[in-house]
This record gives C-alpha cells, sequence and structure tokens, in this order.
C-alpha cells in the first residue's frame, strides 16, 4: 500500500459494508476522519461521501468502486490533510 500523502506515514482504512434495498452503504474510517459512501449497485458514478463528524454531504463524480480508488481520491487526500 502506498502511503496517502507525500512525504506521509501510510494511514490505516477500515472498511465496514452493507447493502440496504438497492443501495449499497461502504463506510470507510480513515484515520480519525469517517467517510460513508453511497451508491446504486449498478450504477458507475454518483458517489455521496458524508463525513460523518462534520455532517457534510460531498458529491464525488468518479468510478469509486474499490477502496483504492476512495483512497487516493482527491476529497479523501483533503480530508487527511486537515484531520491527519
Amino acid at each position: 500500500m502506498q502511503p496517502l500523502r507525500p512525504g506521509g506515514t501510510e494511514k490505516k482504512i477500515d472498511k465496514k459494508s452493507q447493502c440496504i434495498g438497492s443501495w449499497y452503504v461502504t463506510i470507510f474510517e480513515i484515520g480519525k476522519c469517517k467517510l460513508k459512501i453511497l451508491f446504486f449497485q449498478f450504477s458507475f458514478f454518483n458517489y455521496f461521501a458524508r463525513s460523518l463528524g462534520e455532517r457534510i454531504l460531498h458529491f464525488i463524480w468518479r468510478h469509486a468502486r474499490y477502496e483504492r480508488d476512495v483512497r487516493t481520491c482527491g476529497l479523501a487526500r483533503r480530508l487527511l490533510n486537515e484531520n491527519g
């Protein structure tokens, strides 16, 4: 696993997933920051990430199908820089 930011240390990512109807919910915990990713099972985009601590809803328009994509997306990097 690559470091999440240049010169930074690797952060552990804990992941929990569950299906609610036709929605697939994944909660990523990156250090102290939690992101809740909600997406339609058959959709390739329209990802919603919620910072559970701040209750701010973000919209991610990208193919974030895998943990690697969430770990390296701009929102995750920005939140890591603010909270790391």
